[in-house]
């Protein structure tokens, strides 16, 4: 699935950067974002199951999540 993703996503990319639409900066910024991001992501995870404590964590961001988005419905 996250290859058809990234690979839908190059293809796009490729199609604005030959109409000379895409914006190098902003991609650059994205891109370098989603690498750290996704390494951060997976440093703790790795943390967080080594400590046995990553489904507590999982469970508490899903409510934390839930909890916001039902605040907000209600504003």
């Amino acid at each position: 699935m996250a290859s058809h993703i990234a690979a839908s996503s190059f293809t796009g990319a490729i199609t604005y950067w030959r109409k000379r639409a895409l914006d190098m900066a902003l991609a650059m910024m994205l891109l370098s974002a989603g690498i750290v991001g996704t390494a951060v992501g997976v440093w703790l995870f790795t943390k967080l199951r080594e400590l046995d404590q990553l489904d507590l964590v999982i469970g508490l961001s899903y409510v934390t999540l839930l909890s916001a988005v039902g605040g907000m419905m209600n504003l």
